[in-house]
C-alpha cells in the first residue's frame, strides 16, 4: 500500500539504516518501509510539525501512537537530530527535545503526554461498544458516552471535532469496553482499525481528534 510518510510541505524526516535505506517523507505516494525497532538507525532529523512526525515514525515503527498535545500549544514545532539511535532511542530524544512531554509504552502502544496533568483523557468512559464500525465511526461513540460529555464538560470543553486528514478510516471493528479511560479507547480503537496514529488537541475549548494518515 502507498501512503505519504508526512503530510505537511516543508516536514523533514531523515532516516538512514545501516543497508543505506533512506526514508524521505514527502507529499508523494511511496512504498512503505517497516523497521524494527531494535534497528539502529544512522541519523534522523527533524524540523517539522510534531503530530506529522510522530505519525510518520507510527508507520515506520508498525506501532501505534497516541499523541496528547498541551493545549496551551496544540501544534507544536518539533527539531531535533540524533545519531544511531534505535526506536527507543529515538523517542528518548523527542523528549529531550521538547521537554514538557513525557513517552511511555503501554500495552504495545507507544504514548507521547505532557509531564503535568491532570488530562481529560484519564477520565472513565463507563461502557463502549462498537459493532462493524471503522476509526471514525467509533470515535464518534466515544465522544457521544454521557460519561465522557460529563469529563469533558467538567474539564471545560465546549465542543469537538474529528478530522481524520486521509480518506480511509481504517478496517472496520468491533470491541467492548467497560471501565477503561478515554487514552485506553482511544488506543485501542486505533490499533484494531490499523490506522496507527491518533493526536487530540484542546483549542479555546475545542476537542480534535485526528489520525493524521491513511488506513489499510
Amino acid at each position: 500500500m502507498n501512503y505519504p510518510l508526512v503530510r505537511p510541505v516543508g516536514a523533514l524526516l531523515s532516516l538512514l539504516i545501516p543497508f543505506s535505506l533512506t526514508v524521505h517523507p514527502t507529499t508523494h505516494q511511496q512504498k512503505q518501509t517497516t523497521i524494527p525497532k531494535e534497528q539502529v538507525m544512522r541519523a534522523v532529523t527533524c524540523d517539522c510539525d510534531m503530530a506529522a512526525f510522530l505519525g510518520s515514525l507510527a508507520q515506520t515503527y508498525d506501532v501505534t501512537i497516541g499523541f496528547e498535545t498541551l493545549p496551551q500549544q496544540p501544534r507544536p514545532h518539533l527539531k531535533f537530530q540524533v545519531y544511531e539511535a534505535t526506536r527507543n532511542q529515538v523517542f528518548d530524544a523527542i523528549v529531550r527535545a521538547e521537554p514538557e512531554y513525557q513517552w511511555r509504552e503501554r500495552d504495545g502502544v507507544i504514548e507521547f503526554l505532557p509531564v503535568a496533568g491532570p488530562s481529560f483523557l484519564d477520565a472513565s468512559i463507563g461502557t463502549l461498544k462498537v459493532t462493524n464500525t471503522n476509526w471514525i465511526q467509533s470515535i464518534a461513540f466515544l465522544l457521544a458516552l454521557p460519561d465522557v460529555r460529563t469529563s469533558m464538560s467538567a474539564m471545560g470543553i465546549t465542543g469537538h471535532s474529528i478530522k481524520p486528514e486521509s480518506k480511509l478510516s481504517g478496517r472496520p471493528i468491533s470491541l467492548q469496553l467497560t471501565d477503561a479511560s478515554m487514552r485506553d479507547a482511544l488506543n485501542k480503537i486505533t490499533t484494531l482499525s490499523g490506522v496507527h496514529f491518533w493526536v487530540v488537541r484542546q483549542t479555546k475549548g475545542i476537542l480534535s481528534i485526528d489520525n493524521l494518515n491513511e488506513g489499510p
